[in-house]
């Protein structure tokens, strides 16, 4: 997989119904994942053809589906402290929580104009 400019990583939390349930009945949602999910809790790496690594962590969240019964979205956004190399060929994706992450969809997308 190669990185473009404005690519996303993303740990998608909410596919787990007991998770889904428990942040839905905070009262505020933001506070508490937070505190759950404090930045640099979880880091990824991708790694290249030539065995250099690139770092990110989480540092905030994509919300969505507030207030609708069943449909509510968090994903995890993964971040790089330094600028990740575009056109890069990456040949592996590592993640790495100090949390439990159970029943999580990875998102990676690049960005196309």
């Amino acid at each position: 997989m190669a990185v473009n400019e404005g690519a996303m990583l993303g740990i998608e939390l909410t596919c787990s119904k007991n998770f889904s349930d428990n942040v839905k009945s905070q009262q505020n949602i933001s506070k508490y994942l937070r505190e759950i999910y404090p930045d640099g809790l979880i880091e990824a790496v991708l790694t290249t053809q030539d065995n250099k690594s690139v770092y990110l962590i989480n540092t905030g969240f994509y919300t969505s589906g507030y207030g609708e019964s069943e449909n509510i979205r968090i994903i995890v956004k993964l971040t790089s402290r330094s600028q990740i190399p575009i056109d890069k060929e990456f040949i592996s994706l590592k993640i790495r929580s100090k949390n439990e992450l159970k029943q999580v969809l990875i998102h990676w997308k690049n960005f196309s104009k």
